[in-house]
Formats: structure tokens, C-alpha cells, sequence
């Protein structure tokens, strides 16, 4: 199985960032590197440091004690990234939450559920070309494998790792189908996979196919939370508003046969959001009458730096002002940051022991 990482350089943070991630004053953490407790950056040809890895942030939290991740007690909580439409950054949404998370010091897997493969390619893998159908969840859909620990491995990211896709995953549509005549359990096998693998993590993303196939109804069997993302248009709120219907109906048959699926918490995310359109405006404001308060109150806005990053196979957060204007990234990161921020609220609000500093930030 070919494990080769995405061979750009991995993120780095100055002081300033790195402070803010680590949750101790610059001088604590030069106190700490002068001691050895924590490793000192690496430095250029310059002679000057190159910036904190999410590696080396992470060494330092665990250090002080101020990492962030659900302690005994706390259930991991596997959230599915769904539109049965095409074109609504569902994708683009999955791989930057799970980015994010990582970086806040969470330990991720992200599931790629869908045989288009565009997460995994994210991650530096063409998948038709170095991920075979052995390397994806096939084999465990289909009964040949026992657990999903195979195909799990890790990426450049610190604390996320990735279980790809390849084209060839859609032919577990055909296998469940024909299974599924003999034993309905089989929506269960997906379930039962990432359940195997939870407790190595503090939060699973799955990326579904943008359909209501098979392999979204095991989805929606395994995932205890959902994310429906919805770019800012009449079709598109038609068409969730048409998908929420249709996957509540598809849920009550699938409860019937297999039992009760029970979400921790069910959000829509508006993404593509051009704020110079008047039309778009006045969309997300008639969007919560007909959705009501399942909407989060940010939405991820539209950026050409997401066209610019993808260009060369990278996210937001891997980009740099080589890739795309520094004020560009910036506001769309700031944009990613702001939705992602509220994602992390309400997986947090999962974990009782979290309760407690949430309500001394003032979120409860």
C-alpha cells in the first residue's frame, strides 16, 4: 500500500500564533525551549527560525497541559458532511473542518466515503492511480476484512489521519444492494467499522457521495452528528429542504428494521456565500424562516483563494502568499475559521468534560 504523504512542506506558525494555540505566553514558551522541555523550531539557511509544526505545537501542549481533546467519559463523536447535491462545498467543508480540528490540537480521522476521491486527493494521493480498492473501506463493506484498522494511515497533519477513496469504491453501491436483499444488517457494517476505531480518536468526519445511495445510508447509520452544507440560492434551499424530507423519511424505514439513530446534533452550514450579491443577502435571511435555528449563525463565504489553493492541490490552511495574495488567504481563512470555530463548539458541548470552560468562555 503506497503511503507517500503530500510533499509540500508541512504548515509552520511564528510566536505569535503558536502562543494563542498553546495557551502560554511567548516568554513561558521560550522558558520551556531554553529548558528542554519542549523542542526549539527549526531554523533556515538564514539562521532564522522557520516557525512552530503543528508536531512541535502539540509537544508543547502536552507539556503544559493545555491540549485540547475529550477526556475519559467523553464519547467520540463522528460527524457525517452530507448533500445529496452536487456543488455544495461538502468536500471543500470536511477536509478544512478536519484541518482545523487538528490544528486545535484534536486527535481526527477523516473518512472518505466518496469514490470521486477529492479528500483523499487533497491529502497528496491521486486515487485511481496509488490508492487501490484494497487500501479504501471496500473490503470491509463488502465482509472481506474484519476491522477498518487497515485501511487507516496517517497524513502530514499531526493528530489527523485519513482513510482514503479510489473510483473503484463505488462498486460497495452493487455489493450492498445485492447484500442488503439477504441481510439489512449490512447498512450496520460501516457503523460497526468506525466504531472499532473510535476510541484512537477525539472526532471522525466522514464524506459521503453526494447521493442517497448505500454508501450514505451506512453513513447515516454510522455518523452520531450531521453537517447538511447549502450554498446561498432558491434551488439549493429547495433541494436541502427536499433532502432533509427524503433522508428523515429514509431514517424512519432504516429505524424500523435496524433501530433508532440518535444525533448528538443536526446543523446546516451556508457556504459559498458572495456578501456583494444583493440576491444572496437577502437569501440568508429567508433561509432561517424555512430552516429555523438548524442554520449556524456564520457562514462560510466565497474566495477565489479556494480555486488558487486547489490549483495546486492544497486547502487554506496549506497555502501561502506564494500561492494566493496574503489579504485574499487571510479572509478566507478568517471565513473557514469563523464556521469551523462553531462546528468545534457543538462537538465540544458533547463532552461533559468540557462544560465547565465552556461556560467560562461564555458559551453556555
Amino acid at each position: 500500500m503506497d503511503e507517500r504523504p503530500q510533499e509540500s512542506p508541512p504548515i509552520r506558525f511564528g510566536l505569535k500564533e503558536a502562543s494563542e494555540l498553546i495557551g502560554r505566553s511567548p516568554t513561558a514558551i521560550r522558558d520551556a525551549e531554553t529548558s528542554g522541555k519542549i523542542p526549539t523550531p527549526e531554523l533556515g539557511d538564514n539562521k532564522r527560525r522557520l516557525g512552530f509544526t503543528l508536531d512541535e505545537i502539540n509537544v508543547a501542549r502536552e507539556y503544559f497541559g493545555t491540549r485540547l481533546c475529550r477526556q475519559a467519559g467523553d464519547e467520540p463523536v463522528c460527524l457525517a458532511v452530507s448533500n445529496f447535491k452536487g456543488g455544495s462545498s461538502k468536500t471543500t467543508t470536511a477536509v478544512h473542518l478536519a484541518q482545523y480540528l487538528a490544528i486545535q490540537g484534536l486527535r481526527v480521522l477523516l473518512v472518505d466515503a466518496d469514490s470521486q476521491g477529492s479528500a483523499t486527493q487533497t491529502f497528496g494521493y491521486i486515487p485511481d492511480d496509488e490508492i487501490e480498492l484494497e487500501a479504501t473501506m471496500y473490503p470491509f463493506l463488502v465482509g472481506s476484512e474484519k476491522d477498518l484498522r487497515y485501511a487507516v494511515r496517517p497524513t502530514k497533519w499531526s493528530g489527523l489521519s485519513l482513510i482514503p477513496a479510489s473510483l473503484d469504491l463505488y462498486g460497495a453501491e452493487y455489493a450492498i444492494a445485492r447484500a442488503i436483499t439477504e441481510d439489512n444488517r449490512v447498512l450496520n457494517r460501516m457503523r460497526s467499522g468506525i466504531a472499532g476505531l473510535r476510541d484512537d480518536f477525539d472526532v471522525v468526519i466522514i464524506d459521503p457521495p453526494p447521493a442517497l445511495g448505500m454508501i450514505s445510508l451506512s453513513v447515516m447509520r454510522a455518523a452520531d452528528a450531521l453537517l447538511i452544507t447549502m450554498p446561498v440560492g432558491a434551488y439549493d434551499l429547495f433541494s436541502t429542504i427536499s433532502y432533509l424530507n427524503m433522508a428523515h423519511q429514509v431514517l424512519e424505514s432504516i429505524t424500523e428494521m435496524l433501530g433508532h439513530t440518535e444525533y448528538k446534533f443536526l446543523r446546516i452550514l451556508i457556504t459559498r456565500l458572495d456578501e456583494s450579491s444583493e440576491v444572496q443577502s437577502a437569501m440568508t435571511e429567508l433561509i432561517p424562516e424555512h430552516l429555523g435555528s438548524f442554520v449556524l449563525p456564520v457562514a462560510v463565504k466565497k474566495t477565489a483563494g479556494l480555486d488558487r489553493a486547489g490549483m495546486k492541490g492544497r486547502s487554506l490552511y496549506e497555502a501561502g502568499p506564494e500561492d494566493i495574495p496574503r489579504q485574499t488567504l487571510k479572509r478566507g481563512i478568517a471565513s473557514f475559521n469563523n464556521a469551523n470555530e462553531e462546528i468545534f463548539r457543538l462537538i465540544r458541548r458533547c463532552w461533559p468534560s468540557h462544560m465547565e470552560s465552556l461556560r467560562s468562555e461564555g458559551i453556555l
